[in-house]
């Protein structure tokens, strides 16, 4: 990948940057979706009813287990969602009821759209507006940046999700923050800075705990090019850590996340004693593993321009680029991620459009597929081939903002439909 490269001016005719219309049909696209669906199944259910627990009756329990992903401790019920970002998403909903007296109870589709606008849609365009500058930076071709914004919205899974209010989202901001920060600060990190992607890392952790293969990798390059800063990166870490595991001592006794504690997930009437449909599938794992990266809910299968980003990460890599450290580092807590999914569980992220927890390095891989793009680009068949895989990446995406991120859904399975 180049150095800082200026921005080129408009020709062809085109009065508008493509990577900036992108960018604002992107925008536009996350805000029509966001006020024009209200979307409360099983998963959503789980976190939203801990957000009108918190501030309509002060407590974290819920009223019985109807949703899927719920505990039971101690005879009380619980989500076994991360809590950290139902408090987040709890202290705004606050906010709004004691300046207008609404409960969030009785007034579930206006506190779902406004939480997820504000903590979802929002942060999502800012990082959309933050990638485009990012993205300029690395790239003086115009039609690289616009497929890169291409890449970062429409054909990135995150971005199909912003508009259901979920954790994979968030998580994924938070890494792509985090990689623009440590780029930028190759030369000369600053205390301020170490400090502030220490916390983006710990944020994402605590939202997902996968993230924290990014967040050990990201921290490693801090450490690895300059040992001095890493106090400040790990300070900054424990700030969203420590409270986090707190609250799970408060509520179940052990300093530990519920999915760690799987004694919790077993009670009368638990959905996980007798899960239904996929979840109740036991495949081997390399059939398992197959499905998961080819298949049906496959990575590569429904975010094909995966396939780029791969090339991309070896070939920086192998070259020693400018960009070998961060693609390293990406690389490597991406093969761990979904080394630890196949082999840990034979879950597909119930009826999650894709499997969800591959949602996390999305945005990363589009920036990581920019320099193999960038060669396809330049001549016929690559422009048709690379716009060809954009395509069918953007269906999944596009088929989770019209339905939801939580329905079943995808090319593949289309196809399949359609074939018998």
């Amino acid at each position: 990948m180049s150095a800082t490269a200026a921005h080129t001016s408009s020709t062809f005719g085109w009065p508008v940057e493509p990577a900036r219309l992108v960018l604002w049909l992107a925008a536009l696209t996350l805000c029509v979706f966001c006020f024009t669906h209200h979307r409360v199944g099983h998963n959503v259910a789980s976190r939203y009813w801990t957000v009108q627990r918190l501030v309509d009756d002060g407590t974290m329990e819920h009223p019985d287990a109807w949703s899927i992903d719920t505990v039971r401790i101690d005879g009380r019920y619980y989500s076994s969602k991360p809590p950290n970002y139902s408090l987040i998403l709890a202290g705004e909903a606050w906010v709004v009821k004691t300046l207008t007296g609404m409960p969030v109870g009785e007034h579930e589709r206006f506190y779902l759209t406004y939480l997820v606008f504000v903590s979802q849609v929002v942060p999502y365009c800012l990082m959309l507006w933050l990638g485009a500058r990012f993205v300029a930076e690395l790239t003086e071709e115009r039609w690289e940046r616009a497929y890169a914004m291409a890449a970062l919205s429409f054909a990135c899974l995150p971005f199909g999700y912003a508009v259901t209010l979920n954790n994979h989202t968030p998580t994924a901001i938070f890494l792509f923050v985090v990689l623009v920060l440590v780029v930028r600060a190759r030369e000369r990190m600053r205390r301020g800075i170490a400090f502030t992607i220490g916390c983006l890392c710990g944020l994402a952790f605590t939202f997902e705990l996968t993230a924290g293969a990014f967040a050990a990798a990201f921290m490693a390059l801090v450490a690895y090019r300059d040992r001095r800063m890493i106090g400040w990166a790990l300070c900054g870490a424990l700030l969203p850590i420590v409270p986090t595991l707190a609250t799970y001592y408060v509520i179940s006794g052990k300093p530990l996340p519920f999915y760690a504690q799987k004694e919790l997930y077993d009670y009368a009437g638990s959905y996980w004693n007798s899960p239904k449909s996929l979840d109740a599938l036991n495949e081997p794992k390399l059939v398992y593993g197959f499905q998961a990266l080819f298949g049906l809910r496959g990575l590569f299968s429904l975010t094909p321009i995966g396939i780029l980003a791969l090339v991309g990460m070896i070939r920086e890599v192998r070259n020693r680029g400018l960009m070998a450290g961060e693609m390293l580092a990406i690389g490597g807590a991406s093969l761990t991620v979904i080394a630890y999914i196949i082999s840990t569980t034979n879950n597909y992220g119930g009826a999650a459009m894709g499997m969800r927890w591959f949602a996390q390095f999305g945005p990363l891989w589009a920036i990581a597929a920019i320099p193999v793009a960038g060669d396809m680009l330049r001549n016929n068949r690559g422009r048709l081939l690379a716009l060809f895989l954009l395509a069918l990446s953007c269906d999944i995406v596009v088929e989770s903002l019209i339905r939801s991120a939580f329905k079943n859904g995808g090319w593949v399975l289309g196809l399949t439909k359609v074939l018998g």
